[in-house]
């Protein structure tokens, strides 16, 4: 079995409220990486660390020192790694009590050498080297001293009858978690589905008002559920604003030009094939003037985003930015969603009432 020649231990949480991992120790030729990715050493909660990316920081033996001395190396995340309050853009080698944060507000880790290790590593000026000794971990559950449990006591009839008679939390379980209630995953979609439904109800009798809060409300279900999928965040201001912005490119020359571009140079008319064209026939139409036109489209937002990301400081980089497929993944189906939404309220739908009155 390897040594553990150090510890790592979580100091904070950051801004969420969660438990701490327990300390984790670091044996000699094995490396550590922390992140949301279950395949991670230290895997982190990937719904409530959202400001961690999925591989953020590797904690490794040093290659650049002849001591047993370790160093962390950021892993391209989006919010960056600190060292002692410094963000860091190369190895840096870590010194016992050295602090590790993940991203400007994130959880933090500090690094504790065990006295084993103590003899092989340089000081830095004026320091003591007793303070670079770490005592191990506490044990995660403290015997019980039975010598010393209490005696327990006779219970009163008061005590009895105080026990069975039921609390407000009780009897309305929900209000025991209102603290932690705007982080429960059921929250967002349980209020879209009420608030929908009531409206529904209401415009009853108009069926344009009723499609459109019927196509927004199946809209923003299936959009929760890829968001809490990829089980990473982005601004909700941003994600808005790719759905409202390829809506309203529908309406302007951008959607005209790849139109023509796709359904007039290239074999994409949709709306001159007959019903006796061929499966090939159909299938390469398609492909050009649905399919690569609209999904085209769909990408401008993306492109959007990657260039602003370029532009923008290593923190807002990974909000706004486009790092790694997933973010590619929210802000695109964001952007499909509006296109659908126009797509089917302005088309389909119109399409399917005038048929109906025909009949």
């Amino acid at each position: 079995m390897a040594k553990t020649v150090a510890w790592l231990r979580q100091l904070s949480s950051g801004e969420i409220s969660i438990s701490l991992l327990s300390p984790h120790p670091l044996q000699a030729g094995k490396e550590v990486i922390i992140g949301r990715d279950p395949s991670c050493t230290l895997a982190l909660d990937a719904y409530r660390y959202e400001g961690v990316s999925r591989r953020h920081a590797l904690i490794r033996p040093s290659r650049h020192s002849s001591s047993s001395l370790w160093e962390v190396v950021d892993q391209k995340s989006a919010n960056g790694t600190y060292v002692n309050g410094n963000l860091i853009t190369q190895p840096q080698i870590l010194q016992s009590g050295d602090r590790i944060r993940l991203g400007e507000a994130g959880p933090e880790f500090s690094i504790e050498y065990s006295s084993s290790a103590v003899s092989t590593i340089p000081l830095k000026p004026g320091q003591n080297p007793q303070n670079l000794s770490s005592i191990a971990p506490p044990p995660l559950v403290t015997p019980v001293n039975l010598s010393t449990s209490p005696t327990p006591q006779p219970r009163s009839p008061t005590d009895g009858k105080t026990a069975t008679s039921p609390s407000l939390t009780q009897l309305i379980p929900i209000l025991s978690t209102g603290k932690d209630l705007k982080q429960k995953a059921f929250l967002i979609p349980a209020s879209l589905t009420v608030i929908s439904v009531i409206l529904m109800f209401v415009f009853i009798g108009s069926f344009k008002v009723f499609s459109v809060i019927l196509a927004f409300y199946i809209a923003g279900i299936a959009y929760y559920f890829i968001y809490q999928l990829c089980g990473k965040s982005k601004p909700w201001w941003l994600l808005m604003g790719s759905g409202i912005g390829t809506m309203l490119l529908l309406y302007t020359p951008v959607w005209i030009l790849i139109a023509s571009l796709f359904r007039e140079l290239l074999p994409g008319d949709v709306f001159a094939l007959s019903t006796e064209a061929s499966f090939i026939t159909h299938f390469i139409t398609h492909f050009f003037g649905a399919g690569m036109a609209e999904e085209l489209l769909k990408a401008i937002p993306i492109f959007i985003a990657l260039y602003w990301g370029t532009l923008s400081s290593p923190s807002w980089r990974g909000k706004i930015g486009v790092e790694e497929p997933l973010d590619g993944i929210l802000i695109g189906t964001a952007s499909a969603v509006g296109f659908t939404l126009i797509e089917t309220l302005d088309q389909y739908v119109p399409n399917i009432v005038d048929a109906a009155g025909e009949v």
